[in-house]
């Protein structure tokens, strides 16, 4: 996301779904998976300056299925994934919605739809990114900001809005119970990993509480995605401070994670991309982190 929006700030090609394979394909490379063709762009990234970001860390089938038979490839084969790294990935998207408004939400279906062809794949990511920028609004109860968000997705969204509804009534009236989480998250799919996130969230919604969310995350079927999407949008609703506070700073990759999102922030709010009002880069060491 960083490396597309510095493109686009200099008036280059920021395609999303081109900048999303090719960061995919520089993953896949760091990772030693074989058949997917390496990057096209011949600069470095992250993953070759840090070490901790390239270690494997599960499995990504779908995603490493699509870079290796590519997007049109997966789709005619009928592989109609939704799995939770359609939702996972797009999750910071809520930054730019939050800026921006749900205008932003083609690219989240651009970026969806090169690895998840599924057809709630798109609208469970939009989902996810539109309620990480509605609880970052913190004037109102989050069940409150989260409830017109959720009837108001599209026609086509109705399975998602149901579940979603589901879980945020069902977070009111029968919180922190793992039966009740694992009646709305009953498989590993990004719709049950954002149904369980949210219930698990507004069963734990401070961030001194973060330890007893993940918990309850973990009677999800996949817990680390659920985890992960708990983390996020209780980051989004707190910031960075208060969760590295209360025992976020004792998680793995604590530090990276919040640097990223200052990252991405500071892309997003600064004009021109990632620099500051006299034109000097934010970071001095910025070029060489997001080579474009």
């Amino acid at each position: 996301m960083i490396r597309t929006l510095e493109r686009a700030g200099q008036h280059l090609d920021h395609d999303w779904g081109h900048q999303n394979l090719e960061s995919l394909r520089r993953w896949a490379t760091s990772q030693g998976i074989s058949g997917v063709q390496p990057s096209r762009d011949a600069v470095s990234s992250l993953l070759d300056q840090v070490p901790e970001y390239a270690v494997r860390r599960g499995s990504a089938p779908a995603t490493v299925r699509a870079l290796r038979q590519g997007s049109p490839a997966m789709t005619a084969a009928g592989h109609r994934s939704l799995g939770a790294h359609a939702l996972v990935r797009t999750l910071p998207f809520g930054v730019l919605v939050a800026l921006h408004g749900p205008q932003v939400a083609p690219a989240i279906l651009e970026v969806v739809q090169t690895t998840h062809a599924h057809p709630l794949a798109g609208p469970v990511a939009v989902a996810g990114a539109l309620l990480a920028a509605r609880a970052q609004d913190g004037t109102t109860p989050l069940d409150a900001a989260w409830l017109p968000v959720v009837e108001g997705l599209p026609s086509e969204a109705d399975v998602v809005k149901s579940r979603l509804g589901s879980a945020i009534m069902t977070a009111l009236t029968a919180p922190r119970d793992p039966e009740q989480l694992a009646r709305l998250a009953p498989d590993r799919s990004a719709l049950s990993v954002l149904a369980a996130a949210v219930y698990a969230l507004l069963s734990h919604p401070r961030p001194d509480e973060l330890l007893l969310a993940l918990a309850l995350a973990a009677f999800s079927p996949d817990k680390h995605s659920t985890s992960a999407a708990v983390g996020a949008l209780l980051g989004a609703r707190w910031g960075s401070t208060p969760m590295l506070q209360h025992a976020a700073a004792r998680l793995e990759l604590a530090w990276a994670c919040d640097s990223l999102a200052t990252d991405l922030a500071m892309t997003a709010m600064l004009t021109p991309l990632g620099k500051q009002p006299d034109g000097e880069f934010w970071l001095p060491t910025w070029n060489a982190r997001y080579p474009v």
